[in-house]
């Protein structure tokens, strides 16, 4: 039994410098069970269930050569809303990528994506964020535990469990080059963070994760209960999360580099505060993205 109480109006209580037990998910995890969009029913089961889908083939090969080619094309350009490793000049994240380039713009907009997240979230969306995450070969770093929710809820105000990730590998993801890690039904549990949350955090938050990972004993008992599963495929897999399952990946110690493009969707319905709830300023918009005109799906592109 978990002796600590939450004593908070927070929703789903995090960071207030004291330990926190774990909460029930309030939300749904399909929103739209009946809207039409690109995934049959077993595949939303599937997500419904688990909280992520793997799907091989989802963009084809030579469509994603010419992703990898524009994300090698930002990587290089110093203008660019670019995150490095730390202590060292390797690029390990690009965000804004849907509003720094026409070319991924157009991307957030097709209907093998955005489909996808309408179908799942029911209805229109907005992309609260977007990236490109690289682990170099040899030298990538790790993304530890979390849950994005967790990020999105206490530092920038999201109300509810109403957004997710939609991701197209970009290489080969292999057991070797660091490829995500999933914890199957971990989205039906929010998995609070003891830290406070220091102002501009996200600094730091970009390079290593000091406040937002979660508390060990939950985390180890959802792995021993429920398992890991990595996400691996060949460029053009496709990987959808849930914004509230735990996951993470390791270092790249392989000499395969390995890059995923990541668009967060959110709900129209499920908008930013002003202000966060722990009394932080808000975060920049290359990491929470407050024009929350719908998405439309461009033609062609269904």
């Amino acid at each position: 039994m978990n002796p600590c109480k939450s004593e908070t109006s927070l929703r789903y209580p995090s960071r207030l410098g004291k330990c926190v037990p774990p909460s029930v998910r309030l939300d749904p995890v399909v929103w739209g069970a009946a809207t039409p969009g690109p995934l049959d029913r077993q595949q939303v089961d599937q997500f419904d269930r688990d909280g992520f889908l793997v799907v091989e083939g989802w963009i084809p090969f030579d469509e994603v050569v010419e992703w990898r080619r524009e994300a090698e094309r930002m990587r290089a350009d110093p203008r660019q809303e670019l995150v490095y490793e730390k202590g060292s000049q390797l690029v390990r994240t690009i965000f804004k990528v849907d509003r720094n380039t026409s070319y991924f713009a157009r991307i957030a907009r097709d209907g093998r994506l955005l489909g996808l997240a309408e179908q799942l979230l029911g209805g229109p969306v907005y992309v609260h964020q977007s990236r490109i995450n690289f682990k170099s070969a040899l030298k990538g770093g790790d993304f530890w535990w979390h849950s994005d929710f967790e990020i999105w809820h206490t530092e920038d105000g999201m109300p509810a469990m109403r957004a997710l990730s939609v991701s197209v590998l970009l290489d080969a993801s292999t057991q070797l080059n660091g490829p995500m890690l999933f914890i199957p039904g971990s989205h039906r549990t929010f998995v609070p963070c003891t830290g406070s949350t220091p102002d501009m955090n996200y600094k730091q938050e970009l390079q290593t994760q000091d406040y937002t990972a979660p508390d060990n004993e939950p985390l180890a008992d959802l792995i021993r209960s429920r398992g890991i599963v990595p996400a691996t495929g060949e460029p053009g897999t496709l990987v959808v999360s849930d914004c509230n399952t735990m996951h993470g990946s390791a270092a790249n110690m392989s000499p395969w580099p390995r890059s995923i493009l990541f668009y967060c969707y959110n709900s129209i319905h499920n908008t930013l505060p002003e202000r966060p709830p722990l009394g932080t300023p808000p975060r920049p918009d290359f990491l929470a993205h407050r024009d929350y005109a719908p998405l439309s799906i461009e033609d062609g592109d269904r």
